[in-house]
């Protein structure tokens, strides 16, 4: 670090600055924090998702949308399905060998804990299938129109750039 009683050199820049002419002075967060600013501020709203913005959509970091679409829909699947199928258990049989009322595997008894969940999750098995489907559907649904909807706002904020330097262009000839 340097002596505190001297000032720092900050590099102020201008708004009006065009970042193309120096892309070394623009960061991944400066990126994120323009596109998040012209999300926040597009009328009409009902055409942004804002809920579940992801910073690989908005620095347009995207190898492929289905990419996203699937990445989006195991993430909502490990975290929707199969955490809670795993904590519950363990939460549950952690009450119960306190009260002392059921008789349940110790906690180290990695085997017969095992075997009890399984035991207890079998009858439930093609609703435990349903639900995951139902959750990956409707991850991909949901990153599919976030996609969508960013792509079209990108387009109509091109199209009105290209409307102002046409007006701009009319006013200098």
């Amino acid at each position: 670090m340097g002596d505190i009683s001297q000032p720092q050199r900050i590099i102020i820049r201008n708004a009006q600055q065009d970042e193309s002419k120096s892309p070394s002075f623009v960061t991944k967060r400066d990126r994120i924090a323009k596109q998040y600013h012209i999300i926040r501020s597009w009328k009409p709203r009902s055409d942004v998702y804002i809920t579940l913005v992801m910073n690989k959509l908005l620095l347009l970091e995207i190898p492929c949308p289905l990419c996203i679409e699937s990445m989006s829909a195991f993430m909502q699947t490990c975290s929707g399905v199969f955490l809670p199928l795993i904590l519950v258990p363990l939460a549950n049989f952690s009450v119960t060998v306190g009260s002392g009322v059921y008789n349940v595997p110790h906690i180290t008894d990695i085997r017969g804990i095992f075997r009890r969940t399984l035991s207890i999750y079998q009858p439930i098995f093609p609703k435990i299938a349903m639900i995951f489907t139902f959750h990956a559907l409707l991850a991909g649904f949901i990153a599919y129109s976030e996609i969508k909807s960013y792509l079209r706002m990108l387009d109509m904020q091109y199209l009105m750039e290209e409307e102002k330097e046409q007006k701009l262009k009319n006013n200098i000839l």
